[in-house]
């Protein structure tokens, strides 16, 4: 009989809160016989590791039955973070009618940190002085000071002078 699992999969690390993510993921037949049922699958975002009614819905769709030993093409699915920042989990689920193992057919990422980008300028360094309707250059760094997970950026930024 076919015995559909994820094969593989490629989570996020995690983000900015209510900035967009991508993932991706494979269903492989490991049973015995080629499949014959077309493969449901579904991504869930959650606050727990654990499949249950509370979960959202993050995007499904199908996929045809494989052979045996055979595999899907790469399943993309995309979501935007929710606006809280928290630990999240994303869970894939699948299911097929001819499908004998279905203790094999969810997958759930490690905990996911989103937060909230929280920038501070830092190190300014402006001439003392400018001549106006001239633009004067310096530069400064911006530090994320939030737990957002990108880190610091420097900057060069020109100034107009009215």
């Amino acid at each position: 009989m076919p015995d559909y699992n994820i094969s593989t999969s490629n989570f996020p690390t995690g983000g900015t809160a209510g900035t967009a993510y991508s993932g991706n993921f494979v269903i492989t037949n490991g049973g015995t016989l080629n499949g014959s049922s077309t493969i449901t699958w579904n991504v869930y975002l959650s606050t727990n590791s654990t499949y249950d009614i509370g979960d959202t819905l993050i995007q499904s769709g199908t996929t045809p039955a494989s052979n045996v030993g055979m595999s899907s093409p790469t399943i993309t699915y995309n979501g935007i973070w929710p606006v809280a920042p928290d630990s999240y989990y994303i869970i894939l689920v699948i299911s097929a009618t001819d499908d004998t193992n279905t203790g094999n057919n969810t997958r759930v990422s490690s905990a996911l940190t989103v937060g909230v980008a929280d920038y501070t300028i830092t190190t300014p360094s402006f001439p003392t002085y400018g001549l106006i309707n001239n633009t004067i250059n310096g530069n400064f760094i911006i530090t994320n000071t939030g737990g957002d997970i990108r880190g610091s950026t420097h900057h060069m930024e020109g100034l107009y002078v009215q």
